[in-house]
């Protein structure tokens, strides 16, 4: 794959609905998990819905869905059944978005500092890495965990570029939500956010520096984004 040029240092990206479509993963976890408390399933076009802010948002919906109270002790007895049942449906490889390997491949071959920010949980999220072969690419991997604030809040996108060696004057985010847009605004790193992923608003409505509808699409956007933003 032929690079523009400029492109910036440094990379970080979104994983559920950025690089991969996970839902597949999410609706079988969450409607095995719901099954054992003798709920019935809830179908992926409204989990879809559901998903984009981190399993404990996602599973609290699910429990509004199927009106049952989502208090703190429903929410955390299920969030602790799901995340077996999400680690074995992603050791199966979620599907990374078509062209997802050639552009992190040629990023990472022309020296391109790759890394990873997601709200998924860390255990889940070096799962899903390492199953679809993405783990290559990536200098740094930061998923969910009591150590750091989940985004919108900026500390996990600067957690990560901070690993790659670089500053956010280096960066750009690679995104496909609100959360994804207010992480980078507020850590003050350019944004592109993909049109194919979770979204539960337009992202044409958010304000970001590019938007793709295809992975393929994202060096050009790169290098566009970094000559007007630096």
């Amino acid at each position: 794959m032929l690079l523009p040029a400029p492109l910036p240092p440094a990379v970080i990206f979104d994983l559920d609905g950025t690089l991969v479509d996970s839902l597949p993963d999410i609706a079988a976890a969450m409607n095995a998990t719901l099954a054992e408390d003798g709920l019935a399933p809830i179908p992926d076009a409204d989990i879809r819905r559901m998903v984009g802010e981190g399993a404990q948002a996602a599973v609290e919906r699910a429990l509004i869905y199927r009106g049952v109270a989502a208090d703190e002790a429903a929410v955390a007895r299920l969030l602790h059944r799901f995340e077996p049942h999400y680690i074995r449906y992603s050791k199966l490889g979620s599907a990374v978005y078509p062209g997802g390997h050639e552009v992190l491949a040629a990023l990472h071959g022309a020296g391109i500092r790759c890394g990873l920010c997601t709200n998924k949980p860390q255990a889940v999220t070096d799962v899903v890495m390492q199953a679809t072969g993405l783990d290559r690419f990536m200098g740094a991997v930061i998923g969910a965990s009591d150590k750091l604030p989940k985004k919108p809040a900026p500390d996990m996108l600067l957690a990560a570029i901070a690993q790659l060696g670089r500053k956010a004057v280096d960066a750009v985010m690679v995104g496909d939500s609100i959360a994804d847009y207010k992480t980078a605004r507020t850590a003050n790193v350019p944004v592109i956010l993909v049109d194919f992923g979770y979204s539960r608003t337009p992202v044409q409505d958010l304000g970001a520096d590019a938007i793709i509808s295809h992975l393929s699409d994202l060096p050009k956007a790169l290098a566009d984004v970094h000559v007007r933003c630096r």
